[in-house]
């Protein structure tokens, strides 16, 4: 009876990691984007996340205007969609607690905007000349974490 109830109930741990672990790759994929874009192109990119930090989004960056402002001008490569990652949208990532953490080496008006220059380092969008030290998202799910790292002198991403 033991072996038979064991095997009806459902391992809701990997579900949940398998959950983590996509929230924090969409992310991820989204920074390295707006990163790989600056350093490909004449343009600047960012991301951008809402006060609910369950919202990214990537755009490039309108250096014409005082203090610099983002575009909406950046399509998914794949989709040809608006580049935007919006949790509360996709299906099994309810539930999921979302934290950001932000470490300027300054101070910085717009912490949820982040542009990379052209070697790929990450800084504050305003004012401009704010290098970020380091930027996390935490993604949690019944006790379980996933972190995406960005290391704001590299631009390294990394998930943990």
């Amino acid at each position: 009876m033991g072996v038979i109830a064991s095997v009806m109930i459902p391992n809701f741990s990997s579900t949940d990691s398998t959950r983590l672990d996509t929230a924090a790759q969409l992310y991820a994929e989204a920074i390295r984007f707006a990163r790989s874009e600056s350093m490909r192109g004449g343009k600047l990119y960012a991301f951008k996340q809402r006060n609910s930090v369950r919202h990214i989004i990537v755009r490039s960056v309108d250096q014409s205007t005082s203090p610099w402002s983002l575009k909406t001008d950046v399509d998914h490569p794949v989709s040809k969609k608006k580049y935007k990652v919006e949790l509360d949208n996709i299906s099994g990532m309810q539930g999921i607690t979302t934290s950001r953490t932000p470490i300027f080496r300054g101070t910085c008006n717009t912490r949820r905007k982040i542009y990379f220059d052209r070697q790929g380092r990450a800084f504050c969008l305003d004012p401009e000349n704010v290098p970020v030290i380091s930027f996390s998202v935490n993604f949690k799910l019944n006790g379980q974490t996933r972190s995406v790292l960005l290391d704001g002198l590299t631009g390294r991403v990394s998930i943990q």
